[in-house]
Parts: structure tokens; sequence; C-alpha cells
């Protein structure tokens, strides 16, 4: 009966447990448990800061939410019912999201740890709050638009090209600049073999670097590719394809800097 009363007098007058302990005032030491999670997902939200407020506005006690979002704060009291806020606050702002502070009245009676009442079998309250930005849920659910298909534009068809005595294929330059000012491949020149018939093509690369060679139909199919590596300066390549009909082609050089394109008409 003497513990209750002076256990009254110092929550009347302010006396702090270690004084009241001195006079035999029971001393309690008891846990808070709970949890916070996003109001939208109720996804749980990881170290936010959870704080036991007095009436003065003083925190008591803390703790931080763990990686589940749950927290425990052991805390002490004498024999009476503290009356504090419990207050939810983001330590650490814009780092993994930023939400809105919340405080409410806290229950002190319902974690009072008695021999005859274990917290542990006492279920966690659920704290909700609410992101300004950075929001998870919203991070969750983004979804990637697939980038649009472009469809291939087809090129004009040539101008008519005379063709010389001496040659088979004249070749209508299409330059693509360097960004120093500087071309691919020039001096492109595709001819046929007079004794087997075959094709090849010589240009001059201003790197060395493996080269790929396409020919195209004027309606864009592909009717041949190889790959060789051409050396800086004038190189010679042996195409195997022969029996090209009449009309007009593309063919293409390109390597890992980029490509170039011409246009030859076989008369």
């Amino acid at each position: 009966m003497f513990a209750r009363v002076l256990s009254l007098l110092g929550f009347l007058i302010g006396f702090t447990s270690e004084v009241l302990a001195q006079y035999g005032a029971p001393v309690y030491f008891f846990s808070t448990k709970g949890s916070v999670k996003d109001i939208e997902c109720k996804e749980p939200v990881k170290n936010a800061r959870v704080k036991l407020v007095d009436r003065n506005g003083n925190t008591q006690f803390d703790a931080y939410t763990d990686s589940l979002g749950n927290f425990t704060i052991i805390h002490e009291s004498e024999g009476y019912y503290p009356e504090y806020q419990i207050r939810i606050e983001d330590p650490d702002g814009a780092d993994n999201g930023i939400f809105k502070d919340i405080e409410e009245p806290f229950d002190s009676k319902k974690w009072r740890s008695r021999w005859d009442l274990n917290t542990d079998t006492i279920p966690g309250d659920i704290y909700l709050v609410e992101y300004v930005s950075g929001n998870p849920c919203k991070q969750q659910n983004t979804v990637v638009e697939p980038e649009p298909i472009v469809e291939p534009v087809k090129e004009p068809e040539p101008e008519p090209v005379v063709q010389p005595e001496d040659t088979a294929f004249v070749p209508n330059e299409e330059p693509v600049a360097m960004p120093a000012g500087q071309e691919l491949f020039t001096n492109v020149n595709l001819f046929p073999n007079p004794n087997s018939g075959r094709f090849s093509v010589e240009f001059s690369s201003w790197n060395q670097a493996a080269t790929d060679v396409y020919i195209f139909t004027s309606g864009g199919a592909l009717i041949y590719n190889m790959s060789q590596y051409a050396q800086k300066g004038a190189n010679h390549f042996d195409l195997e394809i022969d029996g090209l009909a009449p009309g007009t082609y593309y063919i293409k050089l390109h390597c890992f800097e980029g490509d170039v394109t011409k246009t030859f008409i076989v008369q």
C-alpha cells in the first residue's frame, strides 16, 4: 500500500524512477513492439525511427525498424501508467524515400509486463505511414514501356549511271563523314574477274579492323555477305559471288566504327 501511495505521489510531483526506487516504489520494465508499413501496399518501412515522447515533448525511449519494418522498445515505468505519445519519424530523408511523420497516443497499459501477462504473446501494433516521394510501392509497380518499332525507310532509286567501256560497274559515291571529317571507307569499286566471272571489291580503309561486306538488291534483300580483316590503306577482297543479273545493287562495308553504303548498277 505504501509503495502504491508513493508511486502516485511520485507521478504527481514528478519524481524519477531512481528516487522512487529508493523508497520502495515498484519499477517495471516492459517492452513495446510493432511494425511500420506503407499505407498503400503495406510493404515494410525500414530504418524508421520510433519514439515514445512524454507530455513535455521529450523523447524518453526510441528504436529503429529493421529490414522487415519491425521494432521493439524496452522501457521502464514506476507503479503508474505513464502518458506517452508514440511518434514515427523519417530520419534519413531521401535515402530510401520520404514519408510523413506521424504521432498518436500510446497505450501503456497494453504493454505492461506482469508475472501473469507475457507481452510476447501480444500481437504488435501496425503503424501506417504515407510517402510523399520515393514510394517503394510505385517503384515496384513501374511498367517499362517497350520501345516503339521504327519501320525502315526505303532508299530512293539511284540516278542512272553511264557505264564506262572498261568496267561493268560504276560506283555512285555516297560518302559518310567521320566525326573528324575523315571518311571511313573510300575509293570503293566492285568489278567482275574476267577469267572466273566472280566479283571482287577494292577500297581504301582509314583504319585497320575486321570488315563485313554485304550486297543487297534494290529491294533491300541480302544476297551475299562475308567478313575479312581490312588493313589501313588499300584493300582487295575476292567475293564468292557471280552471275548477277542486270539491275541496281547496294554494297555495304561495315566495321565497329560504322559503315558506308555504295550503289552499283549492272548493265
